[in-house]
């Protein structure tokens, strides 16, 4: 008798199916703020090591380095 009751118990109730979304919604409520701030710091630190390599650009130059090291020579 248990068995046949099993074995006719096909899919999932409502409810597991609104317990399985509301799960789902905490985890991504919980997980995009931090997908969000991972790409500002992101940016952040990729500008800040432009402005450094511009800087050390402008060093060379001013010790007498050229802009052009990789052009061919005649």
């Amino acid at each position: 008798m248990i068995l046949q009751k099993i074995r006719n118990n096909k899919g999932f109730s409502l409810i597991e199916l609104l317990g399985v979304l509301i799960i789902l919604g905490v985890l991504f409520a919980l997980v995009v703020p931090h997908v969000i701030d991972f790409d500002s710091n992101a940016k952040g630190v990729s500008e800040n090591y432009e402005g450094k390599a511009q800087e050390r650009l402008d060093v060379f130059k001013q010790y007498g380095g050229k802009d052009n090291l990789f052009e061919k020579k005649e």
